[in-house]
């Protein structure tokens, strides 16, 4: 993972054990590295959801939830 990310194994290894929280530019390379978005980082499957299944469904759920504020804000005056 660190070299995917080009992070340290040490910086990485305190992030897994929650001794340090990456910055956001740490997250994005996290991120790239797992090919996930972000978010999906701080997301956890459902018991027994395969990880394509749950990529998937948080994928929807934030789409419908951009849907919901454009919708919104097409609707301000």
């Amino acid at each position: 993972m660190a070299e995917r990310s080009d992070l340290s194994v040490s910086y990485v290894g305190e992030i897994e054990v929650a001794v340090k929280w990456p910055s956001a530019e740490n997250l994005e390379r996290l991120s790239r590295a797992l090919h996930v978005k972000p978010y999906q980082l701080f997301l956890e499957p459902a018991d027994g959801e395969s990880l394509h299944a749950w990529l998937e469904r948080r994928d929807q759920i934030v789409e419908l939830g951009e849907d919901l504020i454009a919708y919104f804000e097409k609707r301000r005056p």
